[in-house]
């Protein structure tokens, strides 16, 4: 069958790791996902990492394997602590592209993005997310437009996320209250992507943004350098991709394409736990303005403005929607910023 094990313990018949941070490859295998279409004339590497999410990575694989121009490679990050072994051994069976698959025994998403991007060989690194699914021609759409792209301006380019299981107008409605009370006001000033030149293919294609959805971001790997996702954003790391995108696009062009979508898959209500997301948002937020911004006094009001109307936001949405868990989050946002208001009062008074 053509498997490469790795001399740090896979074994042909045996296809899980017997350490935590073992690496399976697999290359050349024909089966259910032969390629199709055009060849690329970039490589592309696909980075999915997942967390306990073995039915939902099924569907984001399979959307990906279906691809009418296969990728060159697909690294799976798992960070989660339900085994992997049947789904493993079932794409491995089936795989068309280099197959590799990491165990992690931390839960941190921006950590399996980076050891994603150590890995990755190709000329485009793709992300995406173990709820998240891709139409047949995604990647091919993709490439296309970075191939038009010859000069190599484009560093990188993002998806819509669409919600697959949400009422559009309720969408609507929540991201239009969101966007009045705050959202998204605080970005940086420096963004190459408005001033660099897009050639005549690209135009009306390609729109110039400070963000990118983690679930949707390809990069060109030249691009790179020495970026990588803050881990000092652990576990869920809320606002990570915000971060990234930050520092990345002060400079670098990041773009975004309109036309490309790729589908949220379905979740349930994600009530339970909202407490322990707002402290989050709000705790990411902060050290997220203070570390890729250089915007001063006028960065934090902001900041702290997007925090106060996202309290709001979620007071009001969980009257209306009559979810009284959503209350949950704003009060996680005002105890964080209680707790590191207390922090900063006792260091001045403290001196430390």
């Amino acid at each position: 069958m053509g498997i490469g094990v790795t001399d740090s313990g896979f074994h042909i018949n045996d296809l899980q790791p017997t350490r935590e941070t073992d690496t399976l490859s697999l290359a050349g295998q024909t089966g259910a996902y032969p390629k199709m279409g055009r060849p690329m004339g970039l490589s592309v590497s696909v980075i999915l990492p997942t967390h306990d999410r073995p039915a939902q990575l099924g569907e984001a694989v399979d959307s990906i394997m279906a691809q009418s121009c296969l990728p060159d490679e697909l690294i799976i990050i798992d960070d989660g602590k339900s085994p992997a072994r049947p789904d493993i051994d079932r794409w491995a069976q089936r795989a068309g592209v280099r197959f590799i698959y990491e165990k992690r025994s931390k839960a941190s998403l921006t950590a399996s993005r980076n050891r994603g991007m150590a890995i990755a060989t190709g000329d485009i690194i793709v992300f995406s997310e173990d709820d998240v699914t891709w139409p047949a021609d995604y990647l091919q759409k993709l490439v296309e437009l970075y191939e038009a792209d010859t000069e190599g301006a484009v560093a990188a380019i993002g998806a819509v996320v669409a919600e697959s299981d949400d009422n559009k107008l309720t969408r609507r409605v929540f991201d239009s209250l969101a966007d009045a009370l705050g959202r998204g006001k605080w970005r940086p000033r420096r963004s190459p992507a408005r001033y660099a030149k897009l050639p005549d293919a690209l135009r009306g294609k390609l729109f110039p943004a400070s963000r990118l959805s983690g679930g949707a971001l390809s990069l060109r790997s030249a691009s790179l350098g020495e970026f990588k996702f803050d881990e000092a954003l652990d576990g869920y790391a809320l606002g990570e991709d915000r971060e990234f995108c930050y520092r990345f696009g002060q400079s670098r062009a990041i773009y975004q394409a309109p036309q490309l979508k790729v589908a949220h898959l379905p979740a349930g209500r994600a009530d339970a736990g909202m407490y322990a997301r707002g402290r989050m948002y709000a705790e990411n937020n902060l050290h997220i303005a203070g570390k890729s911004l250089a915007g001063g006094a006028g960065t934090y009001l902001l900041a702290y403005y997007e925090l106060a109307g996202a309290v709001g936001l979620y007071l009001l949405w969980s009257i209306v929607t009559f979810r009284p868990r959503v209350a949950g989050f704003a009060a996680g946002i005002v105890a964080q910023l209680f707790r590191q208001g207390s922090r900063a009062v006792k260091g001045m008074l403290c001196g430390s």
